[in-house]
Order: structure tokens, then C-alpha cells, then sequence
């Protein structure tokens, strides 16, 4: 009895599908009254980005192309808002096709400079406010530490560790955010990360709070110790290397919150090291 054998070769090219030169986009008709209100979320969020979208296709990019300019006129879609949970209707089905084929069409039109500039704005609003938390908490948490040092109030159970885990986790979440506001701004290319999304943006103020704890705990208390009982006197009349020292020590939650792709790739290749270590052989290529 034979065996089927497939054959091994290279993947099959996937043709590139090309819109029908028929193609053409109807103003969406205007919703009866009353049935404006949609109780589902995804279709909401899609309907959102949709408007922006449009909005942002029709003032930066100004297209030329009429079926470009037909999926940004959204007509009836206008009218639909989201409702309170057993308020509204959910998403019929022309509606989401409505949605979708005009997405697709304007996202296509898009260059790809052009497409991250709208990926920046899609940045949520909330992420200023968490910010701004952040900085207060790593402001708030250094002041305290001051004040119990030099016995300005009383020592706090635990002294100043409390206060310098706050300071550690605070700058971890500020490096995070700032590396995704130099997203946001195309200064840096992390094509790993969406700044659109809010799941990927408490992911990554978390790994970078996360990283700039575990990591600056057993190396960083001595230094934020050592700074403390320096703090008020009068500085060097030039920077030493203990300085210098001092100052990475105490910026390195930051360093390790900002790069957390980087603090990944050492944490596996320490991983990988190990493992050889011990026996395991090391993957080929």
C-alpha cells in the first residue's frame, strides 16, 4: 500500500486581490427614528474608527479617488450612537457590511506614513491622566522619603522602602509611557506595538513597572539611601564617577520601563545561556 506524500516546497503565492473596477459604494440611507441607539460595543468601536477615518482621509490625505471618497461619506451612519446596556438595538447586518467595506477601502487608500500618523491619533485620551498619576506619585513618593530621612516627620513602618518602591514602580510606568508617546509622535519604529490599543497600553506600562521594580529593588536601595542623606547639601563642583554611578542607579527604572523589548531579549538570552548550561542543547541557526 503506497503512502501520499506531499510534497515540500515553497509556500504558494497568494494573489493579491484587486477590487472590481465595478465597485461602488451607496450612501448609507438615512436610520428610521428611533432606531439610532446600538447596544453593541464592537460594532460602536468599529463605527468609530470608521468616522476617524474618514475625517482624517478627507483633511490630510485628500484622496482623488472616487470610490475613496464615496467610502468616506458615511450618510445614514451618522445618525448611529451607542446605548446603555438594554437601551438599543444591536448592529444589523447591512450595517456592519456598511462598516467594514468602507474601512477596507480607505485603510487601503492609505500610504503607509499616512497610517501611522492615524494610528497616533488613536491614541487613548486616558493615558495623559494615568501619566500625570504617575509623575505625581514618583514626585509625592520622593518627598516623603526626604522628609523621613532628615526627621522632618515621623519614620513610617519600614522607613523608606515604601517609599522607594513607589518611586521605582512610578518611574518604570513613566519610562513605558514614554517610549509609547515616542510612538505615538513616529519617533521611534516599534512595529511590535499598537498605540491604538488600550489592552497593549496597560500591558506595557505594567511590564514596565514590573521591570523597573524587580530589577532596581536589589541594586537601586542603597543609591536612593545614599542620595537621601546627600539631598540639601551642596552639590560637586564636578560630576564623579560615584556621582555618575548614583544617577544611573537612580534613573535605571526608568531606562528598564522605556526599553522593556530590550529587558526581554537579555532576560532570553540569560534564559537560553542557562539552559545550555545545564545540558539543554542550544536551537539550531
Amino acid at each position: 500500500m503506497t503512502e501520499n506524500v506531499v510534497p515540500i516546497g515553497p509556500d504558494p503565492v497568494v494573489p493579491s486581490v484587486q477590487r472590481p473596477a465595478s465597485l461602488h459604494i451607496d450612501l448609507f440611507p438615512r436610520v428610521e427614528s428611533g432606531r439610532e441607539a446600538i447596544e453593541d460595543p464592537e460594532f460602536i468601536a468599529a463605527l468609530n474608527r470608521l468616522r476617524g477615518l474618514s475625517s482624517f482621509i478627507l483633511q490630510v490625505a485628500a484622496p482623488s479617488d472616487d470610490l475613496v471618497c464615496q467610502a468616506a461619506r458615511l450618510g445614514g451612519l451618522n445618525q448611529l450612537r451607542r446605548a446603555f446596556p438594554s437601551k438599543g438595538r444591536p448592529a444589523e447586518f447591512e450595517e456592519w457590511q456598511a462598516v467594514e467595506v468602507r474601512t477596507q477601502v480607505i485603510w487601503g487608500a492609505l500610504s503607509e506614513a499616512h497610517r501611522r500618523k492615524f494610528l497616533a491619533t488613536q491614541t487613548p485620551g486616558w493615558i495623559s491622566y494615568l501619566i500625570s498619576a504617575f509623575i505625581v506619585m514618583a514626585a509625592a513618593s520622593l518627598v516623603v522619603a526626604v522628609l523621613i530621612r532628615t526627621d522632618v516627620i515621623r519614620p513610617i513602618p519600614g522607613g523608606i522602602l515604601i517609599p522607594f518602591l513607589l518611586w521605582i514602580i512610578a518611574l518604570g510606568a513613566i519610562g513605558a509611557a514614554a517610549s509609547i508617546g515616542m510612538n505615538a509622535l513616529s519617533v521611534q519604529d516599534d512595529a511590535t506595538f499598537d498605540v491604538s490599543s488600550g489592552k497593549f497600553i496597560w500591558l506595557r506600562l505594567v511590564l514596565g513597572a514590573l521591570f523597573g521594580t524587580v530589577l532596581t529593588l536589589p541594586l537601586g536601595f542603597d543609591t536612593f539611601d545614599t542620595f537621601l542623606k546627600g539631598f540639601g547639601q551642596a552639590p560637586a563642583s564636578k560630576v564623579t564617577a560615584d556621582a555618575a554611578k548614583q544617577a544611573g542607579l537612580l534613573l535605571l527604572p526608568f531606562i528598564l520601563g522605556f526599553s522593556t523589548s530590550l529587558v526581554i531579549l537579555v532576560l532570553n538570552r540569560l534564559i537560553e545561556s542557562a539552559q545550555t548550561f545545564f545540558g539543554k542543547p542550544a536551537k539550531a541557526g
